[in-house]
């Protein structure tokens, strides 16, 4: 039996990829630009707004609007691109993230608080509270006005 993604309840949207089995997918901080690079062209592409994001070690967070759709597109893009190039760099074979991605949709002004906010908070184990502004990947430093803002977080 499949699982039926909610694509309708809202144009907000919490995503999350992890690394099968819960394994690293960023080896080196390069890789982190990479898939920077490939989800501001997967989003661009179909229209999905980045809100906020934290990129960790062996998963992903990502706050999108999606107004016209195209979520799923968006990620199988994303998601592809950045696994062929991963398994070209380390010289490894087979699925890098898990057989899905999670995508929660955002259906209350509170609820899209809590959840850039649960985003924003995620890396606060590796850099402790007054680290987290610092933590380079992740949106809060660029809201916060401490580093520039990518052209592509809205």
């Amino acid at each position: 039996m499949t699982r039926q993604r909610d694509l309708t309840s809202s144009a907000w949207f919490h995503v999350v990829q992890k690394g099968a089995d819960a394994q690293d997918i960023f080896g080196l901080p390069s890789h982190r630009t990479v898939y920077e690079e490939l989800l501001a062209e997967a989003f661009g592409r179909f229209d999905i707004e980045v809100h906020a994001y934290a990129w960790m070690s062996n998963h992903t967070h990502t706050l999108g609007h999606a107004p016209l759709g195209g979520l799923p597109e968006a990620m199988h893009l994303l998601g592809g691109r950045y696994a062929s190039m991963y398994n070209g760099w380390t010289n490894r074979s087979g699925p890098l993230f898990t057989a899905r991605y999670f995508s929660g949709p955002v259906t209350s002004d509170a609820q899209l608080v809590q959840t850039a906010r649960y985003i924003h908070r995620n890396p606060l184990t590796i850099v402790g509270s007054s680290g987290l502004v610092e933590y380079p990947w992740s949106s809060l430093g660029a809201l916060c006005g401490k580093r520039s803002r990518p052209e592509w977080l809205a």
